[in-house]
């Protein structure tokens, strides 16, 4: 009794909500949030004044059509705001994310992209320097393709120097020790490979067979990564 309002209170509330067009969504979530709120004013009448089921229900319909379409108004635009700003707020959260990694991709990652392409320019370079040197007939100017090989490998050195400082996750430093691997299984037979031609032996054939596969395992190497 004491939830249900009188028939003429009704009968005006039912007239000002056909007066209000809603959707079906705004009318499934305002019958859901009011529900929920009168539930607990029914409990408390219950709990003074227990009935059976069916009375039960009828005196929650009731307390849920004595609800004002003013507050019901105002829990589903609450309800609704609070949505949205969850939504924003993720929103925000993916873009600074995608900030940082444009941000990386323009900085630091073009930086190393930069170093390595460099490093394995050096290498090619050297490589042709080492072939010609080795196929040169006069034994003589060995000395000066040397120094210029020289003279590129400290851009090498200064790049992996570089990359050493800029590569900080696991994977990456593996990879630099991949390369550190490959390059001084390729420096080492390189070197003595022209102590060989300078002392007058003929290593062409050693050229392609020994130490072309090493160059290429080399810059491989950087290629990767």
């Amino acid at each position: 009794q004491r939830c249900v309002a009188p028939r003429s209170a009704l009968g005006a509330d039912a007239s000002a909500r056909r007066q209000v067009h809603h959707g079906p969504f705004f009318a499934l979530t305002f019958r859901t949030i009011c529900y929920g709120l009168v539930c607990g004013e029914a409990g408390r009448v219950l709990a003074l004044h227990p009935v059976s089921k069916s009375k039960t229900r009828g005196l929650t319909m009731a307390a849920l059509r004595n609800v004002s379409i003013g507050p019901r108004l105002m829990l589903a635009f609450g309800v609704i705001l609070i949505l949205l700003v969850a939504c924003v707020s993720m929103g925000v959260g993916q873009l600074r994310a995608l900030s940082a990694i444009a941000h990386d991709l323009a900085t630091i990652d073009n930086e190393k992209l930069q170093l390595a392409v460099r490093w394995r320019q050096t290498i090619d370079l050297n490589w042709i320097r080492t072939k010609a040197a080795i196929l040169d007939g006069d034994a003589a100017r060995i000395a000066a393709w040397q120094k210029e090989m020289d003279a590129t490998s400290e851009i090498s050195v200064a790049s992996r120097k570089r990359l050493i400082e800029l590569v900080h996750t696991p994977e990456g430093k593996a990879m630099i020790k991949d390369i550190d691997d490959a390059r001084a299984a390729y420096r080492d037979p390189r070197a003595q490979l022209m102590k060989r031609r300078v002392a007058g032996e003929d290593v062409s054939q050693a050229l392609d067979a020994d130490l072309r596969p090493l160059a290429d395992r080399y810059s491989g190497t950087i290629q990767k990564f």
